[in-house]
């Protein structure tokens, strides 16, 4: 059984934290086995995905150890048997054994995770590249936020698609720009901001092949958020260089947050 693990004390009283993760996966299905070994050897309690493109299946079923829960999907194209999208979130039962789903949208996906003393809402979230849709992907987001910050801790992330020049990405793009409006409108704290806490660099590193050319691609577009008032409860961010040790490959990197 997981015990909660004490963290630092904040205002002179000690909390309790738990481990997450985001990570878009570019695919979870037939990672499922080695992705859970990376959660038990990273000590995660719950982790929340992007890309799953595992339409329509419950990875977790069966699995005493893992609760999924699946977010929103997209239909497989014409002919294809995979989706290219897909979120979800996957839960330690010995922890939270009654975690559940409590708002679902075309973006993103929030979870319960039931304390002894305060709630947590986890939100896996996954913004388009598409421009003329990130407006609505963010405000969906927000929502979310505005609706679970009174009930208990509140922690939101996910492959966002802006650049916000944080961690070791020095563009702030246009879509970025408004992110970092729409944080400080609503009093949320880009956490991806304090370097203070924040460990490692660029979120998504991609090859791309030009004229014979591989050119290598650093870039920050995975993001977590958290309500200002909360922004004292983050311990740590740690963005994972070296997950393809464990047997994982994505273009993104795992991102961890106690």
């Amino acid at each position: 059984m997981h015990k909660r693990r004490r963290g630092k004390r904040c205002g002179g009283r000690a909390h309790v934290s738990v481990r997450g993760m985001w990570w878009n996966a570019r695919g979870l299905e037939d990672d499922l086995e080695l992705v859970q070994d990376y959660m038990v050897e990273k000590k995660i309690d719950y982790a929340c995905f992007c890309e799953t493109k595992v339409f329509g299946k419950d990875l977790c079923a069966g699995d005493e150890a893992w609760a999924w829960h699946a977010g929103p999907e997209v239909l497989p194209k014409l002919g294809l048997e995979m989706p290219n999208m897909g979120l979800g979130v996957m839960v330690s039962k010995a922890l939270f054994p009654s975690s559940n789903i409590v708002r679902t949208g075309k973006y993103s996906v929030w979870v319960r995770l039931p304390g002894t003393v305060v709630d947590a809402f986890v939100c896996a979230a996954y913004v388009p590249v598409y421009a003329n849709l990130k407006a609505a992907a963010m405000q969906e987001i927000v929502d979310g936020c505005g609706e679970f910050r009174a009930k208990g801790v509140v922690i939101i992330g996910g492959d966002l698609n802006v650049r916000c020049g944080c961690n070791g990405d020095s563009v702030i793009d246009t879509q970025g720009r408004a992110l970092l409006r729409l944080c400080s409108e609503n009093s949320m704290c880009l956490v991806n901001q304090l370097e203070n806490v924040c460990t490692g660099e660029f979120t998504r590193v991609q090859n791309v092949t030009i004229d014979e050319v591989v050119h290598t691609r650093k870039t920050t577009l995975d993001y977590v958020l958290v309500p200002t008032e909360q922004e004292p409860r983050v311990l740590e961010l740690v963005i994972d260089a070296e997950p393809e040790k464990s047997g994982l490959v994505s273009d993104h990197r795992p991102i961890r947050v106690l």
